[in-house]
């Protein structure tokens, strides 16, 4: 503990300032790549970029100290106030899944390609894990009620919900309006997100030098991806995980008490600072907001928006 303890208060400022401004680029980008992807969706809302940082920021400080995402949802208010009130939920829920699909993407190419050099974990536990998750009793009974589930839903839509089930598939191909143009998700859309997980790996690699521990590219794509890793684990930020899987992947080039230092100091610096960016949104919307618009950004009465074929289609000024 007292190694630990030493490692922590021995920081380099200047680098770690650096990391903390890295980490503030990286949620601002994801911000700009879900905007376009909001925009896309709901190109004649004069939705302000503004109003979805602020989502981001906001959501990014629930994430980090609450377990199972709940920062999503108030990602999903903010946005729904700075679209005037209207919101199509299967919509916005849409845009969110596109977005997360590419960062799946990219992080499963990452882990796989760590996993696969054998410097983190070895690729025969990994194969293990997965197998030895398939085969306990109570996933394989939520899977069952799962499907049970989406088979009786299916139902009641064909019976007597067709209608609102159009309107349904209609919100959910409104929210994958930014794949229609490939060059478009292409440059507007998935660049955003690339630059947001070079920023991360950027903003590992500082925090290294932060706190006196040899910095290379490769060492920070071994945190990353023990992060991800510990992500899979249904605790707030990872706790205890995270710092077990650092600590493996800087073997040979710190000791343990550097690592678990390092590892929880990179913890506290990220936590830190989206807490403090979702104080800062917090304290400049509140006096904005006033009583009425809090309740109104409490109070879930998603409003369906204008057809997307007349925003799209009609001429301006027609």
């Amino acid at each position: 503990m007292r190694s630990v303890l030493e490692h922590l208060t021995a920081v380099h400022w200047t680098a770690l300032a650096v990391a903390v401004a890295l980490q503030v680029a990286k949620l601002t980008a994801r911000s700009r790549a879900w905007h376009n992807l909001l925009l896309a969706a709901f190109p004649a809302s004069g939705l302000r970029w503004r109003s979805t940082a602020a989502a981001v920021f906001l959501s990014a400080g629930a994430n980090t100290t609450a377990p199972a995402r709940l920062g999503d949802v108030l990602k999903v208010a903010v946005v729904r106030r700075g679209l005037g009130g209207r919101c199509c939920l299967p919509t916005v829920g849409a845009t969110m899944l596109v977005e997360a699909a590419a960062d799946a993407v990219l992080a499963a190419a990452l882990v796989g390609g760590v996993v696969l050099s054998g410097r983190l974990v070895e690729p025969d536990a990994v194969g293990r894990a997965v197998g030895g998750l398939v085969e306990q009793p109570l996933v394989a009974v939520g899977i069952g009620l799962g499907g049970c589930a989406l088979v009786v839903v299916v139902a009641l839509l064909v019976r007597g919900r067709a209608a609102a089930a159009r309107r349904f598939l209609e919100g959910v191909r409104r929210g994958l309006a930014g794949l229609c143009d490939p060059r478009w998700y292409l440059t507007q859309i998935l660049s955003w997100q690339v630059l947001s997980w070079l920023l991360r790996v950027g903003c590992v690699f500082f925090a290294l030098r932060a706190f006196g521990i040899e910095a290379t590219p490769v060492l920070a794509l071994l945190v990353v991806s023990a992060q991800i890793l510990s992500g899979v684990v249904p605790v707030a930020g990872g706790a205890g995980v995270q710092q077990a899987l650092v600590v493996v992947a800087l073997s040979g080039h710190a000791s343990v008490g550097a690592a678990v230092g390092f590892s929880v100091g990179l913890q506290a610096l990220v936590v830190l600072t989206n807490l403090t960016l979702a104080g800062a949104v917090v304290a400049i919307t509140l006096p904005r907001l006033g009583v009425g618009g809090l309740r109104a950004l409490a109070v879930w009465r998603p409003v369906p928006v204008p057809e997307p074929v007349a925003a799209l289609t009609e001429p301006a000024g027609a």
